[in-house]
């Protein structure tokens, strides 16, 4: 029994290694962090960023913390000289968290700053020279899909699918203006992609989005809420024009926004925590990396594409961050020393929650863990785990040959052998019996086959 007239603070810390790193904790026992803050700056490829926090406490004293092993790797030399490698704790779904002593810390990565809408890959850049016979075929293929009906597939009830129409056509409308030269048929299917992209600029989509004011950020779930609560608890995002910039802001400003706004970047990677808020037993968790790879790749061409250097920088930035994490947490491969043993021969992770890690994932393929496929893949996913993946289940003799695989999920798995074997994907999609029903609903065929020429399968 302490005393009942104590106020104050009483800091509990785990110590695995007894009097040998006893006195780590005795130097910086009675500081504790407050808040944290994200800060980065860039210089052409190179880019820092800082994680620093507000101490509370006896502030003579320096933050005792612990990194994750994606922190580890991409320490300044500065930061570095802080860790204390003998003094690591398990972390429930990441590894070995190794003990720093620091009020800060600072790291760095490169940027793929040469990435565009052109297929991409970090050893040979970007490719936007395809040869004649395939942008003849690419200039039939999309002559075809851009016939399609836009509104049918893109505005549904469900901002996820709806999306993933918009991308379908904006890739498609890309690949046949820029890399099949065929300037006709991309003007008639650019507007018609402007007309389906303007009801959610306007927010006149069969469900608009709405703006949470309680907890802040944007909702779905209007179509759920009777008329009595609409008014009371929701205000239409569309109120806080325009649109497409205001969810950009939410998803990843550079500084700290109003209390309604919630968090700071909030991509997953910076820090290893999730930005979704949803009731779950297992915590927050992350599925698809590949989707969340996508996000920042959005932002980056997004600012790319307005002309905002800033944004371009911050989309590049979290990019570079996720693909040194995933490829510690999601994409195992075989040298992987993060995951467990066992686990890693998974080749990837399926749900990353906080605690549980799962190899099932909420679709029915492991497909699902690259889709997707755009110039950022190829970062994110690197040849040699693609080539291991590959062999060990999409192969003839692999445990769920690609063959085999109906549906949307095929083409999604030959896309992704294009990283490492260009000439067969690029065969696969070009065959005359080729079947649009391997087509997922946010793909396209002339994307797949300008993906595919890009890295090299056309000759």
């Amino acid at each position: 029994m302490g005393d009942r007239a104590f106020s104050g603070s009483v800091q509990v810390a785990k110590n695995p290694n007894g009097t040998v790193t006893l006195p780590i904790f005795d130097e910086c026992a009675g500081a504790y962090a407050l808040r944290g803050a994200v800060s980065a700056s860039v210089s052409n490829a190179s880019a820092s960023y800082s994680l620093s926090w507000t101490k509370g406490g006896n502030l003579s004293r320096t933050l005792l913390m612990f990194a994750l092993p994606h922190h580890v790797q991409s320490f300044s030399p500065l930061t570095s000289s802080a860790l204390i490698t003998n003094l690591q704790l398990e972390t429930t779904t990441k590894g070995l968290a190794t003990a720093v002593v620091a009020d800060s810390w600072e790291l760095d990565e490169q940027l793929p700053v040469s990435m565009g809408f052109a297929p991409w890959s970090p050893s040979t850049g970007p490719q936007n020279n395809l040869p004649p016979a395939a942008q003849q075929l690419i200039s039939t293929v999309a002559a075809s899909e851009l016939s399609q009906d836009f509104t049918s597939q893109t505005d549904l009830d469900s901002m996820y699918f709806s999306g993933k129409g918009l991308a379908k056509f904006a890739f498609t409308v890309y690949a046949a203006n820029d890399l099949a030269n065929n300037t006709g048929v991309a003007s008639a299917g650019l507007l018609k992609l402007k007309n389906a992209f303007s009801r959610f600029v306007n927010n006149t989509q069969i469900y608009p989005l709405v703006y949470d004011s309680v907890w802040g950020g944007r909702s779905e779930l209007w179509h759920i809420l009777d008329e009595q609560h609409r008014p009371r608890l929701w205000q239409h995002l569309v109120q806080r024009p325009p649109v497409p910039l205001r969810l950009l802001r939410l998803h990843c400003s550079s500084h700290r926004l109003p209390r309604l706004d919630l968090a700071q970047v909030r991509h997953e990677q910076a820090v290893g925590e999730h930005a979704r808020l949803f009731e779950s037993g297992d915590g927050k968790d992350q599925e698809s990396s590949s989707e969340d790879s996508f996000a920042s790749y959005a932002i980056k061409m997004w600012g790319h594409a307005i002309g905002d250097p800033n944004m371009e920088a911050r989309g590049n930035l979290m990019l570079a961050i996720q693909a040194r994490s995933f490829q510690n947490y999601f994409l195992m491969e075989s040298n992987n020393t993060v995951q467990p043993p066992n686990f890693v021969g998974n080749k990837v992770s399926g749900i990353v929650s906080h605690p549980p890690l799962s190899i099932c994932t909420r679709s029915t393929s492991k497909a699902s863990t690259c889709c997707p496929l755009n110039p950022s893949s190829t970062l994110t996913r690197r040849k040699s785990f693609v080539a291991e993946e590959w062999a060990q289940y999409f192969a003839a003799n692999g445990s769920d040959p690609a063959t085999n695989v109906s549906g949307g999920w095929r083409g999604i798995l030959y896309a992704n052998l294009a990283i490492i074997d260009a000439k067969t994907s690029y065969d696969f999609f070009a065959s005359s019996n080729f079947s649009n029903e391997w087509l997922d609903g946010g793909a396209s065929r002339t994307w797949y086959l300008s993906w595919a020429a890009g890295l090299g399968g056309a000759s």
